[in-house]
């Protein structure tokens, strides 16, 4: 009989350290799975934030390069009003304003096609790591 108990102790010894194994295995794979569902969010969020930044800078450096223009139109106006050519200065501003409209148009549909793309990849890479 003291045998018997002693087994039986033994027994449910060995299941309890066997359940307390499979338990810390199982969270050790809860987590690196969770580590990775956070590397992998990171890694898309680190991607999202260069495009962002290179959008910006494209957009700071569009900006720089009009604002230049705009100062070399008004210095060459100046110089043509002196010299008292209103048609041709008025043909010359229709042109480059017609650059200018067309280069805006680009550079607005570029910036509106990339904040969608940013938009549905946040949207797409939103859920991920649920579980606790």
């Amino acid at each position: 009989a003291k045998a018997k108990v002693k087994a039986e102790i033994a027994r449910k010894q060995k299941d309890a350290e066997s359940r307390q194994v499979a338990a810390s295995t199982v969270s050790e794979h809860s987590r690196r799975i969770n580590k990775s569902d956070l590397e992998g969010e990171l890694a898309k969020a680190k991607v999202q934030a260069e495009q962002a930044e290179r959008l910006r800078v494209q957009l700071a450096d569009a900006e720089d390069r009009w604002h230049q223009e705009r100062e070399g139109l008004v210095r060459e106006i100046e110089k043509l009003k002196s010299e008292g050519s209103e048609a041709t200065l008025a043909a010359q501003w229709r042109q480059r304003y017609e650059a200018c409209a067309s280069e805006k148009e680009n550079a607005e549909e570029k910036a509106n096609m990339l904040t969608h793309q940013l938009k549905l990849a946040a949207a797409g890479g939103g859920g991920g790591g649920g579980g606790g």
